[in-house]
């Protein structure tokens, strides 16, 4: 097949093509165990046994292919999986690794990035998305073009809370979500200056009624703002349940009668922490919760709701959603931290008066209150800190945003010169496919919008979408929708931070109303600036000084300003200074260009 090749950041690597990814003629056993000396790679032979020179004189065994793990690039050289973006030149499977970098060299000469997995998962036979806890499906703790990861428990953990997950990709939500729910280690951690649980462990002195005991214990109070380290133990003669007192007594200072109560929960086994009113019976659990976190695998979980300014009981415990287990539990595995903030405001931050759902902004909440309220279920931040790019995307796949005003290339949006907000979310694909020269990888997109732009001055121009978190591509296209001819495009650029915005670079020419299209790859899209700019120098549109596309007052006023000034777009005549010559010619050029 033909695939559009790499972008001009890449052409200068392919050179080095020569110098160590020639394609394989067979499959490259250097990862394998041998009797004879070398492997059929001889870049990696010679790589490997800079550190071992028994590998290339005796055998290749055990520690040579270990090795070769660490030392070797390059198509069946190292045990990178082809559909996960790596540092490395190369993948482990050479066959497709070799198709791969025939259609892209960067792949085999500078680094096995995004772009060159999302290829081989078009272009190689066997190489799909892989199922939760497969070694090739990546890192949880790390972006992917593809659905899944590889430890099991914590990738089902993540995909039953958000199946695009293990449907579409493993992106930074998903490792957002993988950081929340599921750490590697289970150590919950006691900070410097913690407070500390004053019951010891294996004893029960500050558990009023929810466990039978006697004497009955007395809830440990609790300062705000701070963390506090405990302990829970569960035998078969003592199921251990911890109680702390918080007094919010005082702290509703805007006097709305409720104050917002944050509770943070870490622990290394499956526990919860319930707030429940002061003074409760045992039969409060688990429905009479005002709140419930649940902590397993070391996770730090937060949750936030309203409460009367009184006393409130939190109640820590083996089990989950407030029903107290009996799982034996020793002083180690019992470990957790806690911690609690408080805040005076407490409105609710759904509906009239917040902002868009679909538009990222500092505040929290959003104006549609079933949208807000079904969205802060799966990301509990978007209703107490900030409505972000993230809470957007969630709203979308469980709201559904509206198609945006410039969705289809007819109803594209007039821009001039300068910086323009712009959004994806809630787009279909109107058409656009990618030209053949622009480098690409993954599926074409099914989300776009348009723009329109007529230059204000001929020359060089660059478009750029950096700053966008999603992966972007960008398209410049001559005529009418439906007929357009592909003058420039890019994709990932390596000058954006982060590098999956886009920016190109072409000459433009004054006579041009050219057709802009923004998309992304596959379902990715989002919201972002598309900024355009040209270099100083002689207006397509004499008179119109602020770009506008019409020659009027407002140019006449910038033109006032410049009075006497050398030069410049407002010295019309040549003259080297703007005169009244030039306001002369600027009336007789009043009105719309062209």
């Amino acid at each position: 097949m033909t695939l559009p090749h790499a972008l001009l950041r890449r052409w200068a690597a392919g050179f080095a093509l020569l110098l160590c990814c020639l394609p394989a003629l067979a499959q490259n056993n250097c990862l394998e165990v041998r009797s004879t000396p070398r492997c059929s790679s001889e870049l990696c032979s010679a790589a490997v046994c800079v550190n071992l020179p028994e590998c290339c004189t005796v055998a290749w065994d055990a520690a040579c292919a270990t090795e070769a793990q660490f030392a070797c690039e390059g198509c069946g050289s190292t045990p990178e999986s082809c559909v996960l973006p790596h540092a490395k030149k190369g993948c482990a499977d050479a066959t497709c690794c070799d198709d791969v970098c025939a259609e892209d060299n960067y792949c085999c000469s500078v680094e096995w990035d995004v772009n060159c997995a999302s290829l081989a998962q078009l272009i190689c036979e066997g190489s799909g998305p892989v199922p939760c806890g497969d070694p090739n499906a990546g890192s949880c703790s790390t972006p992917h073009p593809t659905p899944a990861c590889s430890d099991a428990a914590c990738c089902d953990q993540v995909c039953a809370t958000w199946t695009p997950c293990c449907t579409t990709a493993w992106d930074n939500f998903c490792v957002s979500l993988a950081q929340t729910l599921c750490v590697s280690t289970c150590d919950p951690g006691c900070p410097t200056g913690a407070s500390q649980e004053i019951e010891t462990c294996g004893s029960r002195t500050n558990d009023p009624v929810f466990r039978p005991g006697s004497p009955a214990g007395i809830p440990q109070t609790m300062l705000r703002d701070k963390d506090l380290c405990g302990r829970l133990t569960v035998t078969t003669s003592l199921n251990d349940v911890d109680v702390y007192l918080v007094n919010l007594q005082g702290l509703d200072s805007d006097s709305d009668g409720l104050v917002k109560l944050r509770l943070f929960f870490t622990a290394a086994a499956p526990m919860f922490a319930a707030v429940v009113p002061a003074n409760s019976a045992a039969s409060v659990l688990p429905s009479g919760s005002r709140l419930t976190v649940n902590s397993t695998g070391c996770g730090t979980l937060k949750a936030w709701t309203c409460l009367e300014p009184v006393s409130w009981w939190i109640v820590v415990a083996r089990g989950s959603d407030g029903a107290i287990a009996s799982t034996a539990t020793d002083c180690t595995q019992g470990r957790y931290r806690l911690r609690v903030e408080t805040d005076a405001k407490c409105g609710d931050p759904c509906g009239a008066g917040a902002g868009d759902c679909f538009v990222p902004h500092v505040t929290a909440g959003c104006v549609d209150a079933a949208c807000c309220a079904t969205t802060c279920a799966l990301l509990p931040d978007c209703c107490d800190i900030g409505w972000d790019d993230a809470c957007v995307l969630v709203a979308d796949e469980t709201c559904g945003a509206p198609a945006p005003s410039n969705d289809a290339c007819a109803d594209a949006r007039r821009v001039t010169e300068g910086a323009w907000a712009l959004t994806t979310v809630g787009a279909t694909k109107d058409g656009g496919a990618v030209p053949e020269g622009c480098r690409v990888a993954g599926a074409d997109s099914n989300r776009d919008v348009w723009f329109r732009w007529q230059p204000s001055r001929a020359g060089e121009c660059q478009l750029d979408l950096c700053g966008a978190v999603w992966d972007t591509r960008l398209q410049i296209f001559l005529g009418a929708c439906g007929g357009t001819t592909p003058v420039a495009c890019a994709d990932d650029s390596p000058f954006c931070d982060p590098a999956r915005g886009s920016r190109l670079t072409f000459l433009a020419s004054c006579e041009q109303d050219y057709l802009i299209r923004v998309s992304g790859v596959a379902n990715e899209r989002g919201v972002g600036t598309l900024r355009i700019s040209m270099p100083d120098g002689s207006t397509c549109c004499p008179g119109d000084l602020d770009g506008s596309g019409t020659v009027d007052a407002a140019d006449i006023g910038s033109m006032l300003t410049l009075f006497g000034s050398a030069g410049g777009p407002a010295d019309l005549d040549g003259s080297g200074s703007v005169d009244a010559a030039d306001i002369g010619s600027l009336l007789v050029l009043f009105g719309p260009c062209g």
